[in-house]
């Protein structure tokens, strides 16, 4: 029973690790910028790493992670959104830098939560945790760079 509780938290971070890296690889394939599609193939790859690293742990614990591929409903949602209205008014790096920084902040809030909510045995602890760090830093410097993109873009009205 203990297992299922770990195996529990480890899929909630699989499925989120997963929306990520969806919304990285969309976000890279609109970019404008040779910078924007770099950070979010960058993403894209820490995203498809830190799932893999997860799922290692979900078997050795008994769980079968076939079935968590594609990220969660609500990343599939999200991604829906972001294609549409990339159709409708176009792909920016603004909107993409924005849905970038939503993906992470999703990503770290599943992170807390699964530190905060669940008691992990220690190594698995440590793996998340350095993870959390890891995608945290990402986040620090997207805001960083949005906020020299916001600075030097012109302003208008």
């Amino acid at each position: 029973m203990v297992f299922q509780y770990i195996l529990e938290a480890l899929n909630g971070l699989i499925l989120k690790c997963g929306d990520g890296e969806r919304i990285s690889i969309m976000c890279a394939r609109h970019a404008r910028s040779a910078m924007l599609n770099s950070l979010a193939q960058d993403y894209a790859i820490q995203c498809a790493l830190a799932n893999e690293q997860l799922r290692t742990h979900a078997r050795e614990y008994g769980g079968d992670t076939e079935r968590l591929t594609g990220g969660s409903l609500l990343g599939k949602a999200s991604c829906g959104r972001l294609w549409l209205k990339g159709m409708v008014y176009g792909y920016d790096d603004q909107m993409l830098f924005k849905a970038l920084g939503q993906a992470l902040e999703s990503l770290l809030e599943r992170y807390r939560d699964t530190l905060d909510r669940h008691v992990l045995p220690d190594a698995l602890h440590a793996v998340v945790e350095r993870q959390r760090f890891s995608f945290r830093h990402d986040y620090d410097h997207l805001c960083e760079l949005r906020t020299q993109v916001d600075l030097s873009s012109p302003r208008t009205g």
